[in-house]
């Protein structure tokens, strides 16, 4: 299995501290979006754990798909210890660059421009511009426009659960991470597209998900903003778009 291979051949050369051929089995992506320097790669991977003297062996297991499980394990047995002791824990996803197998490491699983428009619910238009998938999380780049008459808020932040994906069962939601975005970053003005960037607690091996929805949206902000009572506040809308990851 050359894709395997791979990975355990990237161990290896850790292992024998051949840090920059190993660093050349990186992709491009994940060079660009995690290990943009050899030496930030050396630094931050590799030192910590390959350097010390103790005897150590590579594991690579199949995890989802193109993603490996791929572990370092050290070697106990002159403590007095049988078993190993796991000192690295990663996923390792392998693609095709050039012909040539190359690697996306740390739990970076890949990068793919979308440009899909969703259509408009609301008069609220969505346009998936593009995703990022690690193995806890993905990344969703979305470019929203306002055609409501009024300045609105895609999400009040009146509660942490009302953007989410959904799956094909309603009860099976992945929440976005509501605290990495600033309220200001989900206000719209009247005829303004805003491109916004949301996080998704969405696994890679969790289930497919069907839909992007936003819960929570406000449609008049200066009258939110008038508001004395804002958690009452009712002149609010839910919209969902039909988007299917994987």
């Amino acid at each position: 299995n050359v894709v395997q291979e791979t990975v355990e051949k990237f161990g290896t050369l850790l292992l024998n501290q051949n840090y920059e051929q190993a660093y050349n089995l990186l992709s491009t992506d994940c060079k660009n979006k995690m290990y943009s320097d050899f030496n930030i790669f050396r630094n931050n991977y590799c030192r910590t754990i390959f350097e010390s003297s103790a005897k150590k062996d590579v594991k690579v297991e199949k995890y989802n798909g193109p993603t490996y499980k791929f572990q370092i394990n050290q070697d106990r047995t002159s403590e007095g210890i049988i078993e190993n002791k796991n000192i690295l824990t990663d996923y390792i996803t392998v693609v095709k660059e050039n012909d040539q197998e190359r690697l996306n490491i740390s739990g970076y699983i890949g990068f793919q421009e979308i440009n899909k428009d969703l259509g408009e619910k609301s008069n609220i238009g969505c346009i998936v511009k593009s995703q990022e998938v690690y193995k806890d999380y993905i990344i969703l780049k979305l470019t929203m426009t306002n055609k409501t008459g009024k300045k609105i808020m895609l999400d009040s932040g009146r509660s942490t659960q009302m953007m989410y994906l959904q799956g094909q069962n309603e009860n099976f939601k992945w929440k976005a991470v509501r605290s990495e975005i600033l309220d200001s970053g989900l206000i719209l003005y009247n005829n303004e597209s805003l491109t916004v960037t949301i996080k998704y607690n969405k696994p890679i091996t969790s289930s497919e998900s069907k839909h992007i929805v936003f819960e929570d949206v406000i449609l008049d902000y200066d009258a939110y903003q008038r508001s004395t009572n804002k958690s009452y506040f009712s002149n609010t809308t839910s919209i969902t778009y039909d988007y299917r990851i994987g």
